[in-house]
């Protein structure tokens, strides 16, 4: 799960590879999705052409924990419905899964 911090606590958010940046980082260690799409191009690696995240606003990004908050709670059946959906979509354009 992660934040915007543009929207309320709860929201589902779904996102492709396009919607993240190359991030200078102090540490070497780090290499976000563009970084490494990137390195995998230089390389000749292949690379996902299609990739998918669903991500959901938290209040409070700083802290990890338990219990989850109220609005993440009510918000996790829509999330779920959320990533069946983007999964059946992905599969069945890819032709993986038949309609159904």
């Amino acid at each position: 799960m992660t934040t915007t911090m543009s929207t309320s606590p709860g929201t589902v958010i779904p996102l492709d590879a396009d919607d993240f940046s190359c991030v200078d980082s102090p540490s070497p260690l780090y290499a976000g999705l563009p970084d490494r799409k990137k390195l995998a191009a230089n390389c000749g690696i292949p690379f996902p052409r299609d990739i998918r995240i669903l991500a959901m606003e938290v209040e409070d990004p700083y802290s990890i924990g338990a219990p989850m908050t109220p609005a993440v709670v009510f918000s996790l059946q829509e999330y779920v419905r959320s990533a069946h959906m983007m999964l059946q979509t992905w599969f069945t354009s890819s032709g993986v899964l038949r309609a159904s």
